[in-house]
């Protein structure tokens, strides 16, 4: 997995693991085909434009399509 999580941001030094832990317990995957844990997921634009604080999005994937 990805240590960015368990890099202090502020000075580049390694910090404690625990943050890998935690992370595994609030986004475990629901696809059987897919099990583990989602970090981050990828994202593809549709309809090209601007995005304005207020404005309504629509978000599309393979949970809620």
């Amino acid at each position: 997995r990805c240590i960015v999580t368990s890099i202090d941001q502020q000075t580049g030094q390694p910090g404690p693991k625990s943050a890998l832990a935690a992370l595994k317990t609030l986004n475990p995957s629901q696809d059987p085909k897919n099990p583990g844990v989602i970090f981050g997921q990828n994202a593809v634009v549709i309809k090209p434009g601007h995005i304005q604080r207020g404005d309504i999005i629509q978000i599309k994937g393979m949970y809620n399509d």
